[in-house]
């Protein structure tokens, strides 16, 4: 199982773009949790960027504070691990930064 994550954009009364699509194991959930932006990744469905993006980015650079924390919770079963979940919470808030007047989609 894995969380999906979505950046879209208003292009009429009824219509969206995606512009960016994520998607990353649930196993790092526990990081998630740990770096505050468990419930932004699980429970967006049409918050906009800057709402979000603080959440992110405060996310982003608790992780990268306390690298060997989150090294010990590495998921037992090899699915997921800081690196990648690191990388691609890092990816998702540059998409957020380029992209501002989007809303964020998760379907955990």
């Amino acid at each position: 199982m894995s969380l999906d994550v979505d950046l879209r954009i208003q292009t009429g009364p009824d219509m969206s773009h995606t512009v960016y699509s994520g998607n990353y194991t649930h196993n790092v959930s526990p990081m998630w949790h740990r770096a505050g932006c468990l419930d932004v990744l699980y429970e967006s469905r049409g918050a906009a960027v800057p709402d979000v993006l603080p959440v992110l980015e405060a996310a982003l650079i608790a992780m990268r504070s306390e690298p060997d924390a989150y090294r010990a919770m590495n998921p037992p079963n090899g699915w997921g691990s800081y690196d990648g979940a690191i990388a691609w919470l890092d990816r998702l808030v540059s998409e957020c930064r380029v992209n501002p007047r989007c809303t964020v989609w998760s379907c955990p």
